[in-house]
């Protein structure tokens, strides 16, 4: 994974945005799309991995509900979920969503709205 995605992900209460870099090649995306609530979706994290699963608060490799597997950066419901070709999941959802989608949709790749 080559292409680093440079979007600030405000993942705390705090105005200084956590340092969180996602590594990944371009053509490697096969989707992006939002999900409007993470929790009632197939997406819930359901089991951490590695990394910190608090509530309100998931960042690191969780298990699914439906079964796969996703690296989450999170403090919301309302989520970006990115489908890399071969199946790998990375889910995004920092304080500032909307302005990271917008900029991601600008710097990144096309997202699909709900």
């Amino acid at each position: 994974m080559d292409l680093y995605i440079p979007l600030p992900l405000n993942l705390t209460p705090y105005p200084t945005p956590t340092p969180f870099k996602v590594h990944v090649d371009s053509q490697s995306i096969e989707e992006a799309f939002i999900v409007d609530d993470l929790h009632a979706s197939q997406f819930k994290p359901v089991l951490r991995v590695s990394g910190i699963g608090l509530p309100g608060y998931k960042v690191g490799r969780f298990k699914l509900a439906n079964g796969g597997y996703a690296i989450l950066a999170v403090v919301g419901g309302k989520c970006l979920v990115l489908l890399l070709r071969g199946g790998e999941l990375i889910i995004l959802a920092p304080n500032n969503l909307d302005d990271f989608i917008e900029r991601f949709k600008g710097e990144v790749y096309v997202v699909s709205e709900p």
